[in-house]
């Protein structure tokens, strides 16, 4: 039924029980997997290099446009833009993420990882905590610091910002719209219109946030003093670079995506470990036999620990924060995935689990 039509795709999406269905189908009929009338799934690990790797630039796969929007400003982010404009704002952006500036920006790492210690430690009484709470606390404060040079404070007020509160709004926005396309094509001139308002204004309500945010940053210009993001761009960006509405709609993006999926990772890490006392006391020997004093602990130091690689490695595999597809369309001419030639214009091809 699922290949007759796009609606019991639509209507697992909006259930929220895709993935698993998904993976049920996969169980069943192997690797590669039909799921709709126009769209394929696969499991192989191949795929990845097929469908997200460099081709040239008219055999490279697009992304789908219509789950890759733009952002309310009609900008394109890194996530949505074409392959062009996606490797122009890539190399914008991949100064920021050299070792070099991973290095420089470790010390803003260690001030709210020491204030989560600190918040830990005065709950730490027999009572339970809510271990996600603090980690998105740190997570949004680390990313709200290097991205927008302004800590959120969730971790000195231990409540959530007004912005995390409507971060979730612009996906919850994505998901119904996507749905109602797949379900009722017909409707696809007023899905904006079956959005729910609250909705909507939550997502612009976000994005005037991070403009402002973005604005003020950008206004302190290229700091020596501080090695956060913004300071990499205003550095390195030029009239081949970044435009300031792309810069606005990518790190509106950026702070969800390196904090909520970062807290998620961590929760599902601590549950597996929790969930096998064995593997944490493995885990904890490893640790605290490496070092003598916790200000040996660093990137460099804990990246030396096989152990604790293992583990994180194990919980990406066990729960990746962003369990479905990246989907992208087969190019006009077609091309070959594992070893199958597909059509040109096959939509929502994707390598997922």
């Amino acid at each position: 039924m699922w290949i007759v039509s796009r609606f019991f795709n639509g209507l697992s999406l909006r259930k929220g029980t895709f993935v698993h269905d998904l993976k049920s189908f996969h169980d069943i009929y192997g690797p590669i997997v039909r799921y709709s009338p126009n769209e394929l799934s696969f499991i192989d690990g191949g795929a990845w290099q097929d469908i997200y790797g460099h081709h040239g630039s008219d055999k490279n796969f697009l992304r789908n446009p219509l789950w890759y929007r733009p952002a309310p400003n009609n900008a394109h982010t890194i996530l949505s833009a074409g392959n062009e404009d996606h490797a122009r704002i890539r190399r914008t952006l991949s100064h920021a993420f050299s070792e070099r500036a991973l290095k420089d920006q470790e010390h803003l790492y260690g001030v709210y990882i020491d204030m989560l210690i600190e918040r830990i430690t005065k709950c730490a009484d027999g009572s339970p905590i809510n271990m996600l709470d603090l980690f998105q606390f740190t997570t949004f404060d680390i990313a709200g610091d290097l991205e927008f040079g302004d800590s959120f404070g969730c971790l000195e007020s231990g409540q959530y910002h007004p912005w995390i509160s409507v971060m979730l709004a612009h996906f919850k926005r994505l998901i119904i719209m996507g749905s109602v396309i797949m379900m009722f094509p017909f409707l696809r001139p007023l899905v904006p219109l079956l959005v729910p308002k609250k909705i909507a204004e939550q997502r612009l309500q976000r994005f005037q946030f991070s403009q402002a945010k973005v604005g003020k940053r950008l206004d302190i210009g290229d700091d020596p003093n501080r090695a956060d993001f913004m300071t990499y761009v205003c550095r390195y960006n030029d009239e081949k670079g970044m435009t300031r509405a792309e810069i606005e709609a990518t790190f509106d993006i950026l702070v969800t995506a390196g904090s909520e999926t970062t807290a998620s990772t961590l929760a599902a890490t601590l549950h597996y470990l929790t969930r096998n006392p064995a593997k944490f006391q493995k885990l904890k020997i490893e640790i605290r036999s490496a070092f003598n004093d916790i200000s040996e602990i660093n990137l460099e130091s804990s990246a030396r620990l096989d152990y604790l690689t293992a583990v994180i490695r194990e919980a990406l595999r066990l729960a990746p924060p962003t369990p479905t597809m990246l989907p992208r369309v087969v190019p006009s001419d077609g091309a070959q995935v594992c070893g199958e030639w597909l059509p040109g214009g096959v939509r929502n091809l994707s390598s997922t689990f």
